[in-house]
């Protein structure tokens, strides 16, 4: 009888014992640099995870490291002036960060009724990585809304893969006095990734969507691809248009100047 409950007190040892080594050889060392869309390196970065307590802030070589984590953690990388994005944690990172579009956020924050005025000047603008790459400014669900420009409005995108402006559920918009286009068609900034970098379509797709967010354009094999599945030239996307006006009513574009070639 006592060699009987030796082994039933032995057991759980056990079980605690391997259960413990297994989780420490599935941490992996977490480390990496973060730097902007230009390939400039970013210091004072927050680094933060969703279910574990590590953080960490990069240095002045825009340098992070956050020991040992488990693998099956997601990372939120933030700061100021960029877009939040979100990562798997993997080692020898190379995070890319896209500047936060300062007029989108203006547009999310007018109210139906009123006027918005963009700003004189270039204003240089990129998708929401985070939601869907192949939009540009979003005008979701508004009513009696007026954007207007200052004298020398531009607002240029920087990705000629997504429309500059994406009317959604909206009425009575008017569009005014901009300039708008994309920038540089020669210099598009589709994510290429060659057999160097990926092997096979599955892990292309992985890093097309950790670099380009869930839904998005990519070039592998020499093939443009999607994120989504959709064969080129995705026509179930009707994408890249320079306005593109869905379910709205009652658009009036006046006096834009278009310095790009696209369809509305």
């Amino acid at each position: 009888m006592s060699f009987v409950i030796k082994i039933f007190l032995i057991i759980p040892q056990l079980i605690v014992l391997l259960s413990s080594n297994l989780f420490a050889i599935n941490k992996i060392n977490v480390s990496g640099t973060v730097h902007s869309v230009n390939g400039d390196l970013l210091p004072n970065v927050l680094i933060t995870l969703s279910t574990q307590k590590n953080s960490a802030l990069t240095n002045r070589f825009g340098e992070f490291d956050l020991g040992k984590l488990f693998p099956n953690d997601t990372i939120y990388v933030s700061i100021e002036g960029f877009q939040k994005r979100q990562f798997k944690p993997s080692t020898n990172m190379e995070i890319k960060l896209f500047p936060k579009s300062s007029i989108q956020e203006k547009i999310n924050n007018v109210r139906n009724g009123e006027t918005l005025i963009i700003p004189p000047g270039i204003h240089y603008v990129y998708p929401d990585y985070n939601v869907d790459s192949t939009l540009g400014m979003s005008i979701n669900y508004k009513t009696n809304v007026s954007i207007i420009g200052s004298d020398s409005s531009e607002i240029i995108l920087m990705n000629e893969h997504a429309d500059i402006f994406y009317i959604f559920e909206s009425t009575n918009i008017l569009i005014k006095n901009i300039k708008i286009g994309y920038f540089n068609s020669g210099n598009s900034s589709l994510l290429n990734i060659f057999r160097s970098e990926a092997v096979d379509f599955p892990k292309a797709l992985a890093i097309a969507k950790e670099s380009q967010g869930d839904n998005c354009i990519f070039k592998f094999d020499g093939k443009l691809q999607h994120t989504k599945g959709y064969l080129e030239p995705f026509v179930e996307l009707d994408i890249g248009k320079i306005i593109n006006i869905i379910n709205s009513s009652e658009v009036t574009l006046d006096s834009l100047e278009l310095i790009s070639s696209g369809g509305i």
